[in-house]
């Protein structure tokens, strides 16, 4: 069996057991709660409450606010029936990056336009994500999630159109190679991402400690470092 089909077959396991929790869900809204699940949030309820998927949603299959680490996350995701098969849409994949601009404008009038038609929960979801990034400075992370195939020149020019916005928009396109990787990985316990860890720093005998943001041990010669970058903390060994 190749890779692909293994990916298929562990993804569809994925699914099923997913559909037992949330049975209202169809395929691609479960699929959508996996990618969340595997690689933003450790919360599968909040997962499961990101689904905006629908009739008129605007290109926007799921948000999801997390206020812990002031991060929007917008996802459109495509359950496709093979990996890698099916090109994306060059329109569907640069209009998904367009909505870093209208979210993070101060221009009502084109948000307007964005939500005109669109249904109740896209309009409540970015509506409360807008407040965030305009107000509190959150940041935003675009996904678009296939299992389908996106082509280099497509990803090239479409993840360039929000880094100008200000540094605080992402824009990362997600198929069927990436997916791979990310299930290998979801299937070794590497994935989700632990969302925080404490870390407890103390002196004793040979340690030196200056304040709480560098150690350095005598004995074995290390020296490390905790850091914190805008609102994620990071941690260097040496």
């Amino acid at each position: 069996m190749s890779k692909r089909e293994t990916l298929m077959n562990d993804l569809k396991v994925e699914i099923e057991e997913l559909h037992h929790l949330y049975p209202a869900l169809n395929y691609e809204d479960l699929f959508l709660v996996w990618f969340l699940r595997a690689y933003v949030t450790d919360d599968v309820d909040m997962a499961a409450k990101a689904v905006t998927n629908g009739p008129n949603d605007k290109g926007v299959d799921g948000v999801l606010i997390d206020d812990s680490s002031f991060s929007i996350f917008v996802v459109q995701s495509k359950y496709r029936n093979t990996i890698s098969g099916k090109n994306e849409k060059r329109s569907e994949v640069m209009g998904f990056a367009h909505l870093g601009h209208i979210l993070t404008r101060k221009d009502d009038d084109l948000f307007k336009s964005l939500l005109y038609g669109a249904n109740g929960t896209v309009v409540d979801k970015l509506t409360e994500a807008r407040k965030r990034l305009l107000k509190r400075d959150y940041r935003l992370w675009l996904y678009y999630v296939t299992l389908g195939k996106c082509s280099s020149n497509l990803k090239r020019e479409a993840e360039p159109t929000v880094r100008d916005i200000r540094g605080k928009v992402f824009l990362e396109i997600i198929d069927g190679y990436r997916l791979l990787l990310l299930m290998r990985d979801y299937l070794d316990g590497v994935a989700p991402p632990i969302p925080s860890l404490d870390l407890l720093m103390e002196s004793s005998h040979g340690i030196s400690l200056n304040g709480i943001l560098q150690r350095y041990d005598s004995l074995s010669k290390i020296e490390s470092w905790v850091f914190p970058n805008e609102r994620r903390f990071y941690c260097k060994v040496v």
